[in-house]
């Protein structure tokens, strides 16, 4: 079943899917990596990561990526990765995914990873996926996705400029 849906993609022109707060079955990895499809992980931490001054979570969270990262850095189809999702960056402990960032670039080999994806609020990244603002409920997120984008498509000579991929549909 699993080979059926990806072949599925494959005829449509699909070449990446995008693994979305949860992982498959090691056997669907498996069978990307024989036809080539091409995964984009975002590891199951949605809004979760450790809210600033609760180290508590630490050693939980850095065991958790650890073992994610083992999983799927074997896999050759795992071309990017998420390390989370949505996370406030006005609650979450940025400082602590930027570690985690640190660790996975060390455990990938330098692989593509964005550190907060569906917002412009990075620590560390090496791209953006920014949600649409009519797909947040952050008000203040419409009028920083704008500035934001119109400063990828405009950039400044002196900032330096980075990759913008549209994940949400």
């Amino acid at each position: 079943v699993m080979r059926d849906g990806l072949q599925s993609a494959v005829n449509a022109g699909v070449n990446l899917v995008k693994v979305c707060l949860f992982f498959f079955p090691e056997r669907y990895y498996e069978i990307a990596d024989e036809m080539g499809m091409l995964l984009w992980q975002e590891y199951p931490v949605w809004q979760s990561v450790p809210h600033k001054g609760d180290a508590s979570r630490h050693d939980l969270l850095r065991r958790e990526y650890q073992e994610w990262l083992r999983f799927d850095r074997k896999h050759p189809s795992v071309v990017i990765r998420d390390l989370t999702c949505e996370a406030d960056p006005n609650v979450v402990d940025m400082d602590f995914l930027g570690e985690i960032y640190d660790m996975a670039k060390g455990m990938t080999d330098g692989a593509l990873l964005e550190d907060n994806s569906g917002f412009f609020t990075h620590i560390k990244t090496d791209f953006y996926t920014p949600l649409e603002p009519s797909q947040t409920f952050y008000g203040e997120a419409s009028l920083a996705y704008d500035q934001t984008l119109r400063s990828l498509f405009n950039p400044d000579p002196e900032e330096p400029s980075f990759t913008y991929l549209d994940a949400e549909y």
